[in-house]
């Protein structure tokens, strides 16, 4: 498990920074004593093994140190935002909600949670700076695992649980994927634990040897350069308020900038380039895998959306026969799972047998594939446009749209309206809407519905998660004529 690599670092380069949580570094020595100060007390607790505990702590440094100790001491962790996201997630072998006194005054919890509260004392960590790596073996216990959620588009969690048993072959295979090592600097902003990136990213710095950077102050973007950072992993909002901090700054290519989630404009990515950095990053992953299975290199428009598959995973792009699909023929994309892989949901049987089928991994995209092997994410097989029986997928002439109009975010939406005419609607996140003639001219198949309607938002519905994706029922819902 990660603490055991955490406690060699802090044996072999005690002094080397481990985090920088809020301006505030922490050294390997350090970070693994306040773990084992954590443990130490949760051990006290009487907790059984095999039982799943919540964490609820606003700081990520105390959420990871608390979660690290519980699983140290064989306990599953989950870490949430608030309790009503842990209702929601209804976990069924529940053994404690773990949180602070702010948290329990904040928001009232003794009395209106169901489990025991465990309020972590605000003296734990006093001294911890001090002194010596110590890692008692009569402690030792077989490694808990590790909950991530997500709820994609839908607003339904899909939970899986990461055992502990696999973690060191997983962060081995990160940290290789990604180029960390014991230089490495990541700004890891404020993803939380529960997202992938979240919760993969640190994991693998860390057992490289490297350093994490969190930071959830106001200022967070205005200091982000402060750090001497290697790498960052960001989405659309993020690049932007970044961009927004720092308008004249030249970029440098110094750390590599990964973008990860849906697709990115080419004005943005240019801007990005110019600004920000050089040396940009496509990636795309699945929470239920354990790396990314597509990545590639901005250096043309082109590599906005065409990406290599990684060198350890096996993909297919097959037809709705399962037949794997020619080149240049659309398809669902499918990922051959590893034993690193989550294989099923818990507590989901029906989705866990549509998702994870024949020992693949079907993540609901359409994707294409070209004769060098790149491949192309269209979209998801539900966000599709039925255009006179002929069904299109949206991403293309979503993409076009966005860099057309240079606006945030473009979703399209087929059906029929008031009148029964099979109807486009082109939803943007902007202020303004502009002529639907101009946007009728942008693409062919936008001639042959019957009715074209825009309209504007000045911010879509986005799930909680990370990657802050699209919740697009919610969006059409608003829409709706």
């Amino acid at each position: 498990m990660i603490t055991r690599q955490i406690h060699q670092w802090a044996r072999e380069q005690p002094q080397r920074p481990a985090v920088v949580s809020n301006g505030h570094i922490f050294n390997y020595a350090h970070f693994w004593r306040l773990i084992e100060a954590a443990r130490n007390f949760l051990a006290q607790q009487q907790l059984p093994e095999g039982r799943t505990a919540i964490v609820l702590l606003p700081k990520l440094l105390d959420s990871w140190v608390l979660a690290l100790a519980l699983r140290s001491l064989g306990i599953n962790t989950v870490a949430v935002q608030h309790w009503a996201q842990a209702k929601d997630l209804m976990i069924r072998d529940l053994a404690c909600l773990v949180t602070s006194q702010w948290v329990q005054d904040e928001h009232q919890l003794i009395g209106h949670v169901s489990t025991k509260v465990i309020i972590v004392p605000a003296g734990i960590f006093a001294g911890c700076d001090q002194g010596g790596p110590v890692f008692d073996e009569h402690h030792a216990h077989p490694p808990g695992g590790h909950i991530l959620y997500t709820s994609g588009t839908t607003g339904i969690y899909k939970q899986v649980l990461l055992d502990g048993a696999q973690e060191d072959k997983r962060n081995a295979a990160r940290a290789d994927s990604w180029g960390f090592d014991r230089q490495t600097v990541l700004h890891g902003l404020d993803f939380p634990l529960w997202t992938g990136a979240g919760f993969k990213q640190p994991l693998a710095v860390w057992y490289a040897g490297g350093c994490v950077i969190f930071d959830q102050g106001k200022e967070q973007f205005e200091r982000f350069f402060a750090y001497k950072l290697t790498h960052a992993t960001m989405v659309e909002s993020t690049l932007r308020r970044l961009l927004t901090a720092h308008p004249g700054r030249a970029a440098s290519n110094d750390f590599n900038l990964v973008f990860a989630a849906g697709f990115l404009s080419q004005g943005l990515a240019e801007a990005v380039r110019v600004h920000l950095s050089a040396n940009i990053s496509t990636h795309y992953g699945c929470t239920e895998l354990a790396t990314c299975v597509l990545q590639g290199r901005y250096r043309t428009r082109d590599d906005l959306y065409w990406m290599t598959p990684a060198a350890n995973r096996t993909l297919q792009i097959v037809d709705s026969n399962g037949r794997e699909c020619a080149v240049g023929e659309e398809g669902e994309l499918r990922v051959l799972l590893t034993d690193m892989d989550a294989d099923a949901y818990l507590d989901d049987a029906e989705t866990s047998a549509r998702v994870f089928r024949d020992g693949y991994f079907h993540p609901g995209d359409i994707a294409v594939a070209r004769a060098d092997g790149c491949i192309r994410i269209l979209g998801r097989c539900t966000d599709v446009l039925n255009v006179q029986g002929t069904k299109l997928a949206v991403a293309p002439m979503e993409a076009i749209i966005q860099q057309y109009l240079g606006v945030d975010d473009v979703c399209l939406f087929s059906g029929l309206n008031d009148r029964g005419e099979e109807e486009l609607v082109i939803v943007l996140q902007s202020d303004h809407v502009p002529a639907v003639s101009d946007l009728q001219a942008l693409h062919p198949n936008f001639t042959r519905f019957e009715s074209v309607r825009v309209a504007a938002l000045k911010e879509f519905p986005r799930a909680e998660s990370g990657m802050r994706k699209v919740q697009r029922n919610a969006l059409r819902k608003l829409v709706s004529g």
